[in-house]
């Protein structure tokens, strides 16, 4: 006995649980009262057609041009910001021919200058005629004899005359006041006063000995007694002593014997400080000497109008410096 499925009213067989066509499991009893279910035809799909548009106003339709690849110039790489260029103008040229014209006119200058004073530019004159009566007239004789005088005279006194001027007397001149020194007594010289050093002792501070003088460089001539003068500058003390100076080839002694004494300008006193003795070397004129009492040294001795001076300086423990002067007598 046929049966229908319960769900979409297919035939099915008796045996059948599933439906062929839902695919439901089929239980309990089956009605065949139930009318079967019809499928609906289905209608076949049309291929698709575009829909078709409203006719459109009449439109010119323009040929359509090929395609032009536009071709643009090659355009320059910039470059930098460049000053603009001065304008070029003429005054280097009219410099340089001025520059021309005068060195042109300088030279032509020079040119009739030197014609001028070498005598080109001057007139040709004709040359004198040489007169005959040189050869004839006596004068000529006159004219030989006056070379002849010159030459045998005046060459004659100048060769015998005045160089046996020079040669015998003015030498036997200068012996003489070497003869006539005064010799300087080196053995007492007296005490020493202001006058004796104001017209030198400074002014050889500054300058040094006269460029004429003498200087002394044997030891024994600067041995015996001297007048002295030490000026301490940064105290304002100034001392007059007699100093005793005996030197040997190489070595000295220098005794020193304090007189006076004066303080910032004030009067000169007796000085009580006892004698000072310094012992050292002296060379060619010059000696270096200590003691406890400071460092003595007297750098040149001369001699000057009759008179002999020495200058130097004196430097005690401290450092106080004073300028020392000698002279005698």
């Amino acid at each position: 006995m046929a049966k229908n499925c319960k769900f979409c009213g297919t035939p099915l067989e008796d045996w059948m649980v599933f439906c062929d066509n839902c695919g439901k499991r089929q239980d309990g009893a089956f009605s065949n009262a139930q009318p079967p279910v019809q499928q609906q035809p289905q209608r076949p799909q049309q291929p698709y057609q575009p829909a078709q548009r409203p006719p459109q106003p009449y439109r010119k339709q323009y040929q359509q041009q090929p395609y032009q690849q536009s071709i643009t110039p090659r355009q320059p790489a910039p470059q930098g910001y460049q000053a603009p260029q001065p304008k070029k103008t003429n005054v280097g040229l009219i410099i340089g021919i001025v520059a021309g014209s005068v060195t042109l006119l300088i030279v032509l200058i020079v040119i009739a200058v030197i014609f001028f004073f070498s005598g080109i530019l001057t007139p040709n004159t004709p040359p004198l005629p040489v007169p005959t009566q040189l050869y004839t007239v006596p004068a000529a004789t006159k004219a030989t004899d006056k070379p002849t005088e010159a030459e045998t005279e005046q060459p004659t006194e100048k060769a015998t005359e005045k160089p046996t001027e020079k040669q015998t007397e003015k030498p036997t001149e200068k012996p003489e006041p070497a003869t006539e020194k005064p010799k300087i007594d080196t053995d007492n010289v007296g005490d020493p006063s202001v006058n004796d050093f104001s017209q030198w002792f400074l002014k050889a501070t500054d300058s040094g000995m006269p460029y004429d003088a003498d200087t002394i460089f044997s030891n024994s001539k600067i041995n015996g007694e001297w007048k002295a003068i030490f000026m301490y500058s940064e105290t304002g003390v100034n001392e007059l002593s007699k100093v005793n100076i005996e030197a040997g080839d190489h070595a000295v002694t220098v005794t020193v014997k304090h007189k006076y004494v004066s303080v910032n300008g004030g009067d000169y006193m007796n000085d009580s400080t006892p004698d000072t003795s310094f012992d050292g070397a002296a060379d060619n004129g010059s000696l270096t000497a200590y003691s406890n009492s400071g460092k003595l040294e007297i750098w040149f001795f001369w001699e000057y109008e009759g008179k002999q001076y020495g200058l130097g300086t004196f430097t005690n423990p401290s450092g106080e410096k004073a300028s020392v002067g000698l002279m005698r007598p």
